[in-house]
């Protein structure tokens, strides 16, 4: 994941680790919204959910579509983070979005990694 992508090995490394990542922390996000805040829960798991399925398609079949959907969601999760980081007050509706906001650049870097690997997948080392 942190290797520059330079042969067709490690595009498939990033892109497997990637998918990885997004699964765990999906799984992970929706119990943490399971035990704090039930009622979002679930709206959580069709978040969960949508992410599982785009990562299984990355997985599968190195889907730049997937990748690039992954890389929007993301980084809109991480603006939306920044956003109520910066304007929410501490104790209001006991919500601390520190940790998502963590969360989110976790997501948007491992995105961003699997956009480049599948777009280097399909083109330069298509034939590797």
């Amino acid at each position: 994941m942190w290797k520059p992508i330079q042969s067709g090995e490690v595009a498939l490394s990033t892109i497997n680790d990637a998918a990885t990542i997004f699964v765990i922390l999906a799984v992970v996000n929706y119990v943490v919204a399971l035990i704090k805040y039930p009622p979002a829960a679930q709206v959580q798991f069709i978040d969960s959910l949508v992410t599982i399925v785009l990562a299984m398609m990355l997985l599968k079949w190195r889907s730049r579509t997937a990748a690039i959907i992954l890389l929007v969601q993301s980084i809109g999760g991480f603006m939306l983070m920044s956003y109520l980081w910066l304007t929410v007050e501490p104790n209001e509706f006991s919500y601390n979005p520190g940790p998502r906001l963590l969360l989110a650049m976790i997501l948007s870097y491992a995105s961003i990694r699997a956009v480049q690997a599948t777009f280097l997948m399909h083109g330069r080392f298509a034939r590797d």
